[in-house]
């Protein structure tokens, strides 16, 4: 092992001093008087070299020594060796620089180096030479010949059509010198561009020059061959499902599909069908009726089956039979009436989905003595809209019958119509206290030319005691409000409409409802701090004044659930904790009746540790559920300081129960306020009296 090691050493410091010069010899170990080595190159320039590709054979002559030859590079990185055996090397330029290649014994005794300077050039490969098209371009096909640079690995082809696209790009090694463009469309003129190439397809992929060429395709005028195996599967009575085997030729594209027999809209059928499909459901066509089908297969050049070039070639076909239709279509949804006039009404509805689906027959009754009905008339299927002459002063029932094109008729389905003049949408809403109603139509559309109408809406006891009246109310108010009534009252609301000219009045069961007079939870809500109330000035605005009502709002709130979802809140605010019931807070008008509009604030920030001017506003239910009802839901906290004349601190469920609302002004009007703060509200800022004014029944 010591000797082995020694020799391994003594070989190294040979390798050192041997890179020093060239031509060297070194001791004498093959028992011969005289032995040396020797290069055919002993200093080599490789200039405008490219990397990994421009190479130079070097050497070792032997004199007096059977030894075989080693060889190294004392830069890998300038210079690279392949041993070719018998005592030669290939050197390959890598880098720009200098480095020393060595040939030693393979006993270490003798050594010989060549020094190497490489510089890189910027042709990185040759073109390639003698570049043409070989033979007759076919209507999809270019063959392209050349012959090799000496110096590239590689060669790449770029096809490009007239308008400069790249239609494709292919690779092949040195040594093949032909390549088959294929996949081009006929009759169309490309330009070739070859590079000889270094490195393909990688990061350092160097391109020579390129050379060029144009070709032209040849004109395809033939189709491709015919579907096979063709038939049909499935037959309903509107379709037939058709299947086959697609052809194999390269330019295919299509099935087209023809059948000179007409379908459910009288047309001829046709239809076309991407390769590779392999089957059609055929739709639309008469029930009970034999279609013979012809399938011509179509290449992506136009050239079909049957067509002035390729008479010869005669498509499939395929003969099958409907079966007869006797299902009903489905009904129409969604009908409704618009009454445009004492002598005109508009049915509008949505059709069913089913395709055999011809026509919409309506046919109407009249609910009124005397009175004649209109014909029955028929509407195209896809209309989806009627509009009927009526007479005046008539309650019409309308019935919208489905029919098919066998003649199968739906159900049907009914509507309502009145040409007289009534009102209809209906509505009560009663206060929270349920003292009083707001009673809420829509105006009539059924109105005479030249006439003008006022509403008249009368309350009463549902034993017919009078419970009041207002009158003369002019057309697009759609309300009245009645005060003065009892809770847990039922009573019956008319609605009439009252024709100016002649004073005739008009109502119906339609236009009348009875409801019964029902008490809500509800509240007041005072701050202590400045003594004021809180409500709403506007939609807008929610401020304290001094008194019970701003603007069209009053002081009373209408508890709802709360809108975020929860019913109740356990909290560690306050210096207590507790699990206290969630609310939100509705708007009600001056005679107390609910607005449907919700307290909320539009924002909040943890950073405001002081009172601070709270951006709060109603909103309709929808709109703060959707975005804002973690800021429209409460809670009370702080229960136990009720001692001090006050009931609780209202808190937001949103940021863990750590904002709380409050009054810091002493202004009458000002801004309601917020702060937030993680323990008791402290101040009588944060400090209310919650006076419930009424429970629901």
């Amino acid at each position: 092992m010591r000797r082995k090691f020694l020799i391994v050493i003594s070989a190294l410091i040979l390798i050192l001093a041997a890179f020093q010069s060239c031509n060297m010899t070194v001791g004498n170990n093959d028992n011969s008087s005289e032995s040396s080595i020797s290069l055919s190159i002993s200093r080599m320039s490789l200039t405008q070299a490219v990397a990994t590709v421009t190479s130079q054979t070097i050497t070792a002559t032997l004199t007096n020594s059977s030894s075989s030859v080693v060889w190294s590079s004392s830069n890998s990185g300038v210079v690279s060796i392949t041993d070719n055996g018998a005592n030669t090397a290939t050197i390959y330029a890598m880098g720009d620089g200098s480095a020393n290649v060595c040939a030693m014994t393979a006993n270490g005794k003798l050594s010989a180096v060549c020094a190497v300077t490489v510089e890189l050039g910027s042709i990185t490969a040759h073109s390639v030479s003698n570049l043409e098209v070989s033979g007759e371009p076919t209507s999809s096909t270019v063959v392209l010949t050349w012959t090799d640079s000496t110096d590239a690995t590689g060669v790449k082809i770029v096809c490009v059509d007239g308008t400069g696209n790249i239609i494709s790009t292919t690779y092949v090694d040195t040594g093949i010198e032909t390549v088959t463009v294929s996949d081009l469309y006929e009759n169309t003129e490309y330009t070739f561009y070859v590079y000889g190439v270094i490195n393909a397809e990688t990061d350092e992929e160097t391109l020579s020059d390129s050379v060029s060429v144009q070709a032209t395709t040849a004109e395809d005028l033939t189709a491709p061959a015919g579907v096979t195996n063709a038939s049909y599967s499935s037959v309903g009575d509107h379709s037939v499902k058709l299947t086959w085997t697609d052809p194999d030729d390269d330019d295919f594209a299509y099935v087209v599909i023809t059948s000179a027999t007409e379908n459910l809209d009288g047309d001829a059928i046709s239809e076309t069908v991407a390769a590779g499909t392999g089957a059609a459901t055929i739709s639309s066509l008469v029930a009970n009726t034999s279609y013979t089908f012809t399938l011509a297969t179509e290449d992506k050049f136009g050239n079909i089956q049957g067509d002035s070039n390729n008479e010869a070639l005669v498509p499939a076909t395929v003969t099958a039979a409907t079966s007869a239709d006797t299902t009903a279509p489905g009904d129409v949804t969604g009908v409704s009436v618009k009454v445009n006039s004492i002598t005109s009404v508009t049915l509008t509805w949505t059709d069913p989905t089913d395709t055999d689906l011809e026509n919409i027959i309506i046919s109407a009754a009249s609910e009124t003595g005397g009175v004649s009905a209109p014909d029955d008339i028929t509407i195209a299927a896809g209309v989806n809209t009627a509009t009927i002459t009526v007479s005046s002063g008539t309650n019409y029932t309308f019935t919208l019958k489905t029919e098919d094109y066998d003649g199968n008729t739906g159900s049907g389905v009914e509507a309502t119509a009145s040409t007289e003049p009534l009102a209809s949408s209906v509505s009560s809403q009663f206060a929270y206290n349920g003292e009083a109603v707001e009673i809420t139509w829509t105006d009539t559309t059924a109105v005479e030319d030249g006439e003008t109408y006022t509403y008249t809406v009368t309350a009463a006891t549902t034993d017919g005691a009078s419970a009041g009246s207002v009158t003369s109310i002019a057309t697009g108010t759609q309300e009245a409000t009645f005060t003065g009534l009892s809770a847990g009252t039922s009573y019956t609301f008319t609605v009439s409409t009252v024709r100016s000219s002649d004073s005739a009045v008009y109502s119906s069961d339609d236009t009348t409802i009875t409801a019964t007079a029902a008490t809500l939870d509800a509240v007041v809500l005072t701050n202590q701090y400045n003594g004021y109330y809180l409500l709403p000035s506007s939609s807008t605005s929610i401020i304290f004044t001094s008194s019970t009502a701003s603007g069209s709002y009053s002081d009373v709130w209408v508890i709802h659930s709360a809108l975020d979802g929860t019913s109740t809140f356990t909290y560690s605010t306050d210096s207590t904790t507790g699990t206290v019931d969630t609310f939100s807070l509705e708007a009600t008008d001056v005679n107390g009746i609910p607005t449907g509009e919700y307290l909320y604030l539009k924002t909040v920030s943890s950073s405001n540790t002081s009172w601070t001017a709270a951006s709060a506003a109603l909103g309709s239910k929808s709109t703060v559920t959707t975005s804002y009802s973690t800021l429209a839901s409460f809670f009370l906290g702080g229960i136990q300081y009720s001692s001090g004349n006050y009931t609780s601190c209202i808190r937001l469920t949103y940021g863990s129960g750590y904002f709380m609302m409050g009054g810091n002004s002493t202004t009458d009007g000002g801004s309601l306020y917020y702060r937030y703060s993680t323990g008791a509200p402290g101040v009588s800022q944060g400090h209310w009296y919650y006076n419930q004014v009424s429970t629901a029944d």
